[in-house]
């Protein structure tokens, strides 16, 4: 079957699926491994902070907002 772009995209792995194979894997092969899940990161408001920056010079430029 020929798919569309979108439909190769769409019927393709997924992050999450691959990160939860990952971590099942690496669980199995050593038990006693300290799980901490793949879940959010913990807040970095250095980084934040550069995002909000960034994502404020955008929306103040029309040109750069879509």
């Amino acid at each position: 079957m020929k798919l569309s772009v979108f439909g190769e995209k769409f019927t393709g792995k997924s992050g999450i699926v691959e990160l939860m194979d990952d971590l099942g894997t690496a669980l199995n092969e050593n038990p006693d491994m300290i799980f901490m899940g793949g879940g959010n990161p913990g807040h970095l408001p250095e980084i934040e902070a550069i995002f909000q920056q960034r994502l404020e010079q955008i929306l103040s430029d029309p040109g750069q907002c879509h």
